[in-house]
């Protein structure tokens, strides 16, 4: 019964660690995931993708947010997008000047350098829709998958508490 129960807290913290699932909503016709991986060090590159179920709406704006205490060094984009990292401390937006992206499409290399490891990240995107003229504003956490040297650590964990649950079966 303990292996089972501490079985349950490693899922539970693998979990935590970084699997926030994106922002769908069901009953609105647009909506949109963004995903982060840490590249090396405190670099992030980001994918958006819209999920809109409407082709009419496109997105054309990605801001992300870090906790306090964390600001952003410098941001990079796609070719076709501006990104602005000064006007807020703790933010980064994106922004389309030439085609939206389409519904059902990702883009990704949106990048960010932050000062220090961030805890929290969260998300807002824009979509128009091109018969209402309708900009409807999306929120929700952005999905973060840990680096390599972090998962192989928590999978080693994981098999040593395999080993020691089998050894105690015996």
């Amino acid at each position: 019964m303990r292996a089972f129960s501490l079985a349950a807290i490693v899922i539970s913290i693998l979990l935590m660690q970084g699997t926030a699932w994106g922002w769908v909503i069901e009953a609105e016709p647009w909506g949109a995931q963004v995903s982060g991986v840490q590249e090396s060090g405190l670099a992030w590159n980001y994918t958006v993708t819209n999920t809109s179920t409407d082709q009419k709406y496109t997105l054309w704006l990605l801001s992300v947010e870090v906790d306090e205490g964390v600001e952003i060094l410098d941001a990079t984009c796609p070719s076709g997008w501006t990104a602005d990292h000064t006007s807020q401390p703790h933010s980064v937006t994106w922004m389309c000047n030439s085609v939206n992206l389409r519904s059902g499409k990702s883009l990704s290399g949106f990048r960010a350098i932050l000062s220090a490891a961030p805890t929290r990240q969260t998300y807002a995107v824009m979509f128009d829709n091109s018969d209402t003229g309708a900009t409807p504003v999306g929120y929700g956490t952005v999905s973060t998958v840990p680096e390599p040297a972090t998962a192989a650590v928590l999978a080693g964990g994981l098999m040593s508490l395999v080993a020691v649950a089998a050894r105690r079966r015996r």
